[in-house]
């Protein structure tokens, strides 16, 4: 039987996006990149369960998943993203990453219930797996596998010229192109939604006495999250160096959350930042402030 290892890897990542518009991917469906958690749905003699393998099985922390699951054909099983989305009204297209992360681990029953009526998860089914029992990810192409996905919520599909312009309105995570035509995940290609701004330091977090990470503000003045320092070398690590950061300005490559907040951050132009910190420059002479607002509209 087909499992979760075997689906989950082998899609390429590409940071291009200019390509999307170019002709390879013209006859290819695109569809929104989820902030969410990849599951399996699985429905095997009347018993759905919700997995990432069957040792990892979620059915008790979204019991309201399950009801939404409850009509799909028997000895099924489907591939797709377990989120929750801001607007469930909406163009079904952004998600809160952290509020489905909450629930993932979630045990006692009271707080599972409360937040599964409250804030209700949902699973949107990407590909058909397995079909009567017989499995079909290996054997089909994918256009005959996702009309094989009933009596379920399938994930959007665009137009890979159609769902770019999307991407900064709806402030998505990302974008998969897929080849209709192929077999397994052949030709999927993930992009996704990474910008580059420059931050304030407004202060220094330390382990084992080491400056660890950065504290960032946007140009609003508003807080935006943490970014690791980095760098170990002892002549970058003195006290002198920590009141150097402080009001200084670095550049960091990330994505966002809903909130907001910076997500899968990464210092950019290293070797610039040392030289500031190693050198007696005015900080202005090395760093200009961008807005952040003017890159994400």
């Amino acid at each position: 039987m087909i499992n979760f290892d075997q689906v989950k890897d082998g899609m390429g990542e590409e940071s291009d996006w200019d390509s999307i518009s170019k002709s390879k991917y013209s006859n290819f469906i695109a569809e929104p990149k989820y902030d969410g958690v990849r599951m399996l749905a699985q429905k095997e003699n009347g018993i759905i369960k919700i997995h990432r393998g069957l040792d990892n099985v979620k059915n008790d922390q979204f019991p309201e998943v399950l009801k939404q699951l409850s009509n799909m054909p028997d000895n099924t099983m489907y591939d797709g993203e377990l989120c929750i989305l801001d607007n469930p009204n909406d163009e079904l297209l952004k998600a809160d990453f952290s509020a489905i992360q909450k629930r993932i681990l979630l045990k006692e029953p009271r707080k599972i219930d409360f937040l599964s009526n409250k804030n209700p998860a949902i699973f949107m089914a990407f590909d058909c797996l397995m079909k009567n029992g017989v499995e079909i990810f290996n054997q089909k192409p994918l256009s005959y596998r996702k009309q094989q996905i009933e009596n379920c919520i399938k994930t959007l599909e665009y137009k890979p010229d159609e769902l770019l312009q999307m991407i900064q309105k709806n402030e998505m995570e990302g974008i998969v192109i897929k080849d209709p035509n192929g077999i397994g995940n052949k030709g999927w290609v993930k992009f996704k939604n990474w910008v580059e701004a420059t931050y304030k330091v407004i202060g220094t977090n330390s382990l084992s006495q080491n400056i660890s990470s950065l504290e960032l503000e946007n140009d609003k003045g508003i807080a935006v999250g943490k970014v690791n320092y980095q760098f170990n070398e002892p002549e970058l690590q003195t006290d002198q160096i920590k009141e150097k950061l402080i009001g200084s300005y670095v550049e960091v490559r990330s994505m966002f959350t809903s909130k907001g907040k910076v997500r899968f951050p990464s210092l950019q132009q290293k070797d610039k930042l040392i030289k500031f910190l190693k050198s007696g420059r005015n900080l202005e002479e090395d760093f200009s402030r961008k807005s952040v607002q003017e890159i994400l509209s």
